[in-house]
């Protein structure tokens, strides 16, 4: 059974919420965008999706711009830039995004994403490491405007100064 649960982190004790379909929804596919609509019924403080792979990105977006502080998702891309472009391309999987321009979209992906981290396999060492953590600031001229905080170099990410 397919199930969606989230652990949320604060000074307050542990709290867990799942939600399943019922049995007899057993036949029928679970669908992200439905379980991001319940949870929005819940007004949750933070939404989090472990993967997003398609047309739930924009129920998602959504979501995060309708007065909620935020949440995490996570997606499979090669770097900060990379990982704004398929969001993009999943929100137009979206039957309801379709009439979207590039503008739209990319102003919409600017006002809902504040940080991009990227973290990857580094070969010869253990686990996985965060390489590159980007702040999202805005868009214009089809470009997001980003500002690198931290790049990974000599095995270590390193943060780089504001000016």
């Amino acid at each position: 059974m397919g199930t969606t649960s989230m652990r949320l982190a604060s000074g307050l004790a542990s709290h867990k919420r799942s939600f399943e379909h019922p049995i007899e929804a057993i036949r029928e596919a679970v669908v992200m965008c439905r379980l991001l609509r319940t949870t929005m019924r819940l007004r949750p403080d933070r939404i989090v999706v472990g993967e997003i792979r398609g047309g739930e990105a924009y129920t998602l977006l959504k979501s995060w711009n309708s007065g909620h502080p935020g949440g995490v998702a996570t997606m499979h891309a090669n770097s900060s830039e990379e990982g704004l472009q398929k969001l993009a391309h999943y929100i137009y999987e979206n039957e309801s995004a379709q009439g979207f321009t590039p503008d739209t979209i990319g102003w919409m992906i600017a006002k809902s994403v504040n940080l991009v981290v990227v973290i990857e396999k580094i070969a010869m060492e253990p686990g996985r490491m965060v390489t590159e953590i980007c702040e999202v600031s805005g868009f214009m001229n089809d470009c997001y405007n980003m500002n690198v905080l931290c790049l990974q170099s000599n095995g270590y990410c390193e943060f780089k100064p504001r000016i």
